[in-house]
């Protein structure tokens, strides 16, 4: 076992993460994501259209995103690659950070069970590749944690400046103040700090703080309605959504059940919550899930020996309650992805505890039987799980994919529905890099839109393909083509009078 945990495993892990995450970054997923490619677009739009730093966007994303992923949207030629770049990188530093976080709580054997886990899991990966701020979160909660862990006014400092910049990057990165003076209390109660020290990191950390936050607090003061907007959005009481769910149900019919859903949703599949980036339940496969569900009990029972244990479960019961009970559409993805470094410690713990029961061989088989499911749970996510939802983001991907490979200049009409349009596609406008026509009504009513002189292509929706034989009249010479999804499924066809092939 000792000779299976040299440091030369940690540079390992690492560089398998930062595989697992870059390798086909352009082409997987092959999905193009509607919000990550609106956060493109804006990027863009944020350093041509010069933007104020300091305001927000839909919601309640700051500018200061939309220029940090920008600037990487417009460093590559390949758009799509620089916007999943952004993402990606966040998702290699949060492997790193929670080995350092968990090898500082519990030593550098569980360090390296929870950050390979983290490294190979789906769940983490998927949400890596998208091109989304989500993933960042992993990396700022277990470093700026680490870091406070250092003892030194310098961590200490450089802790409160990553919570700073965390603060612009994801509206959810809100908790991880909350949750420094929650660690800073549970370090105090178990005397890893006096109560002087204690209260001289938190000033230390809140001065770093606000180093970096102070202008956007600024503006929110006298904005206050921008800073609150996305609590307006996701909050079940703010919403309104409790309040509907109680006309015909008591208080606690309709939270029990939230509750239940919400913290089993790791371990067993639910049939609430909002499917989309990853679209199944749960969100760990079996094996890992059993490991957490150890390293979740061992917490509990050893929760006197160790702050790390306490701080843990606190952790994950305040993140549940936060980023699930207490918001509409719940459990999503997106906001338990601050949690994954504490889910990943968990399971490294699980796996600690199970390979000092085995011998070497066991668990080096243990280690491979890790590794093969959940690169076979990637693999039946991407092309499986992936094309159950959302038919529109796939119409919106693949022909977007398709029409990019397109050097003549050409307008895109699309022959529209009220749940599918043009203009209502970030996907589409991102991979086209162009703006297109909608025809809602017939072609023949809506004539006047449509200039059959110029090069053109028609993307018309399958429930619109009977007006296909009309265009093949009005030019008897044009290109068909037919897009499918992995599934062959029959998502748009194309008509133009430039050659498609």
């Amino acid at each position: 076992m000792k000779k299976f945990f040299p440091y030369k495993w940690a540079l390992f892990i690492f560089v398998l993460a930062t595989v697992l995450r870059i390798l086909f970054l352009d082409y997987l997923p092959q999905r193009v994501d509607g919000d990550s490619s609106r956060f493109g677009l804006d990027g863009l739009k944020a350093w041509s259209e010069h933007w104020p730093f300091l305001g927000t966007g839909w919601y309640g994303h700051t500018n200061a995103l939309m220029y940090v992923i920008g600037f990487f949207t417009k460093s590559f030629e390949n758009e799509l690659f620089g916007l999943r770049l952004f993402s990606a990188l966040g998702g290699v530093l949060g492997v790193v950070a929670t080995y350092f976080l968990s090898k500082k709580m519990f030593g550098e054997r569980v360090a390296l069970w929870s950050s390979l886990f983290l490294a190979i899991c789906p769940f983490h990966i998927v949400l890596s590749r998208i091109g989304t701020e989500v993933v960042w979160m992993s990396f700022f909660a277990p470093i700026s944690l680490f870091l406070i862990l250092k003892t030194s006014w310098k961590h200490d400092l450089l802790a409160g400046v990553l919570i700073g910049v965390s603060q612009y990057l994801y509206p959810g990165a809100r908790i991880l103040p909350i949750m420094s003076c929650i660690f800073l209390g549970v370090l105090w109660l178990y005397k890893k700090k006096t109560l002087v020290e204690t209260a001289k990191t938190g000033l230390i950390i809140t001065a770093g703080l606000f180093l970096v936050y102070f202008p956007m607090a600024r503006y929110f003061y006298f904005h206050q309605n921008e800073y609150f907007a996305r609590i307006d959005m996701v909050g079940i009481v703010q919403s309104g959504w409790l309040e509907n769910e109680m006309r015909n149900k008591s208080f606690l019919q309709v939270i029990i059940p939230k509750i239940i859903d919400n913290l089993k949703v790791f371990c067993l599949p639910v049939k609430t919550g909002a499917q989309f980036w990853f679209f199944r339940t749960p969100y760990l496969d079996a094996l890992p899930a059993v490991f957490f569900i150890i390293g979740l009990s061992v917490s509990f029972i050893f929760i006197r020996k160790n702050f790390g244990f306490l701080f843990l479960v606190l952790f994950f019961l305040i993140t549940v309650l936060f980023a699930g009970v207490l918001t509409v559409d719940s459990p999503t993805p997106s906001r338990y992805m601050i949690v994954f470094p504490v889910i990943a410690i968990f399971v490294g713990l699980g796996l600690e505890k199970t390979a000092n029961i085995l011998n070497g061989k066991r668990t080096a088989f243990l280690l491979f039987l890790l590794l093969v499911t959940s690169f076979v749970s990637y693999w039946k996510h991407e092309k499986v799980d992936t094309w159950r939802y959302d038919k529109n983001t796939q119409t919106a991907t693949f022909t977007g994919r398709y029409l990019s490979k397109i050097k003549a200049d050409y307008r895109v009409y699309f022959l529209s529905e009220t749940s599918m349009y043009y203009d209502a596609s970030p996907t589409l406008r991102f991979l086209t890099k162009r703006n297109g026509v909608n025809i809602f009504g017939s072609i023949e009513k809506e004539k006047g839109k449509i200039n059959f002189k110029e090069n053109y292509v028609f993307l018309i929706l399958p429930s619109r393909v009977n007006e296909l034989s009309l265009l093949k009249k009005i030019n008897p010479g044009g290109f068909e083509k037919i897009i499918y999804n992995p599934r062959r499924e029959i998502l748009a066809y194309l008509f133009s009078n430039i050659n498609l092939y």
